[in-house]
């Protein structure tokens, strides 16, 4: 794994990234990871506050091969306007950015095993992030199924490109559990991977 210096950019990937994978499912899910360059444990759990308002709420610790710890959340409120949109307010925590807004839009849409979350959000600072996921779920009994993910986002400011992501999954889930291959790739001011398994259980 390529080391860069230390950033705002692997904490608005990481949290930003969460209201998409959540909206993926009904439940929340605990996911860990293990790669060449870190082991991340991150727990998420969207849920409905009424018929139109729903929430997600992300957790996630990391720790590298040296030791370093690190920990980050977000919260998300959603509104739907219908026909699979939804207006989004994310609140960022995180450790050197304090509580961060970032209000924007989400679409999302089932159709048999492939769900489809598209999001667009912005801040501040005036940055503007396309996101987008991509989720294949197929059952092959009552017991045992396939997985594969796919999901790109890329941050663009007033000077142009920040950084981009790519987090790919494959694996196969049997009775809640799933186990595959995992791997993360970043590009911003150098590039960095993370490549190993992953192990995920819904709840």
């Amino acid at each position: 794994m390529i080391k860069t210096k230390p950033s705002r950019t692997p904490i608005m990937v990481t949290l930003i990234a969460g209201a998409a994978l959540a909206n993926t499912a009904d439940a929340g899910t605990v996911e860990l990871m293990a790669g060449n360059g870190s082991t991340t444990l991150d727990i998420q759990m969207p849920g409905k506050l009424a018929e139109k308002i729903g929430y997600f709420s992300r957790t996630r610790f990391t720790k590298d091969y040296d030791g370093d710890v690190s920990a980050f959340g977000a919260v998300d409120l959603t509104y739907s306007i219908g026909s699979n949109v939804d207006l989004l307010l994310e609140t960022q925590f995180a450790q050197g950015l304090g509580v961060v807004p970032r209000p924007g839009v989400q679409y999302i849409k089932t159709s048999g095993d492939l769900t489809v979350v598209g999001l667009l959000t912005g801040s501040h600072n005036l940055d503007l992030e396309p996101h987008l996921v991509v989720r294949y779920d197929r059952e092959l009994n009552e017991r045992f199924g396939l997985m594969g993910q796919v999901e790109l986002l890329t941050n663009f400011g007033i000077d142009g490109h920040n950084f981009s992501l790519q987090r790919l999954r494959a694996g196969a889930s049997h009775d809640g559990y799933t186990l595959g291959v995992a791997s993360d790739f970043i590009e911003s001011e150098n590039f960095g991977y993370n490549v190993g398994g992953f192990l995920e259980k819904g709840f």
